[in-house]
């Protein structure tokens, strides 16, 4: 409905089709998944790393999964800090999937962020910025989905890793690409079309229109539909109604901070410093880096969410990858294997890189 992640075309791009997909819903019936043990495992992954177990109140009172008396409740996934340094929980409808477990796993990473700052002065309580919280639970999914992890979850089998065949290994990529890559321009989009309401850069009687002039511009996409300002497709995006701050206007100005969309950029940057701490990269390429039970990232990791909010952005940063801004090169690092084949595979085929505008149906 968003478009902020390609997942459901993916079948559509896979560069060898014919490659048996990687599946774990099976594996995990199997081994008799539960609500509570997808969070167990992500758990397990913090421990791993010396990081402290979720308290005995977070289990007692999250929502993990939908009450069964019939309750209406908000299923959007969040985590919250409710800021006496002891009651931290999770409210999500959880269901057994895969697709959940790397979403718990996010969650959780912002509850570990919040322990981890919780020895600050109050003020100080909150992530280096609003990217950094995003991007903790990520940089641990990136070691979740590697060869070695999965198998340590007992979802693959030996003779089924990646690392074994290089066409399995860029459908992997492919994967994770149409998962993380297009939330970077859908985030832009909402951010640029927030910013222009505010700004009253265009009327009222423009909101949905220039939404997906936007989204056009940008993601290369287009309504599946003929639209109209009596629609109002923005408010179908949980950020949107909610008022969750996507930007804030001086960030933009100062520093050109943007929560999910510079997220991305991070959680490479600390996945690629993590698997350095771990003695493993560049030996091991970044996307079949695993960091778990690695003492050593592991500390470098909390040092980083034990400052919180309490000295500049930049500085934390550094101090964890040696970098004082945001850098990219991690990113293409990832999935230069990927970039590699698709630029050769481009050229071989003589396809054209990019879109031109359609006809509009707005």
């Amino acid at each position: 409905m968003w478009g902020q992640d390609w997942m459901s075309i993916s079948e559509l791009l896979m560069p060898f089709p014919e490659k048996p997909k990687q599946t774990f819903a099976k594996k995990m019936r199997a081994q008799n998944y539960t609500v509570e043990k997808m969070y167990r495992v992500a758990e397990d992954f913090f421990v791993s790393l010396n990081f402290s177990s979720l308290p005995e109140s977070f289990w007692k009172l999250s929502m993990l999964k939908k009450p069964a008396d019939g309750r209406r409740v908000m299923c959007q996934p969040s985590a919250w800090d409710f800021c006496d340094t002891q009651d931290f929980r999770i409210k999500m409808c959880t269901e057994v999937s895969f697709k959940d477990l790397l979403i718990v796993t996010h969650e959780v990473g912002h509850i570990q962020y919040y322990m981890e700052y919780s020895g600050q002065p109050f003020v100080f309580r909150q992530g280096a910025k609003p990217a950094f919280h995003e991007a903790v639970g990520d940089t641990m999914v990136l070691s979740l989905l590697t060869p070695e992890h999965l198998e340590r979850l007992g979802l693959v089998d030996p003779k089924d890793l990646l690392d074994n065949d290089e066409q399995k290994s860029l459908n992997f990529l492919m994967e994770i690409a149409l998962k993380k890559l297009p939330l970077v321009a859908f985030s832009y989009v909402m951010y640029k079309w927030r910013h222009d309401v505010m700004s009253k850069t265009y009327s009222s009687e423009q909101l949905n229109c220039r939404w997906w002039e936007l989204r056009e511009k940008f993601e290369g996409v287009k309504a599946p539909s003929k639209r109209s300002e009596e629609d109002f497709d923005p408010g179908s995006k949980w950020h949107v109604v909610a008022d969750l701050p996507f930007l804030r206007t001086a960030e933009l100005i100062k520093v050109n901070i943007f929560r999910y969309q510079f997220s991305k950029i991070l959680e490479f940057q600390f996945h690629k410093a993590l698997c350095e701490a771990a003695g493993k990269y560049p030996t091991i390429p970044l996307h079949k880096c695993s960091i778990y039970g690695n003492a050593e990232a592991g500390e470098k990791f909390r040092t980083l969410l034990k400052a919180g909010y309490s000295e500049a952005w930049e500085d934390t940063l550094e101090d964890m990858t040696g970098v004082a801004d945001m850098d990219v090169r991690p990113l293409l690092e990832y999935f230069k294997p990927l970039h590699d084949y698709l630029v050769a595979e481009n050229a071989r085929t003589g396809e054209t890189v990019g879109w031109t505008k359609g006809e509009t149906r707005c």
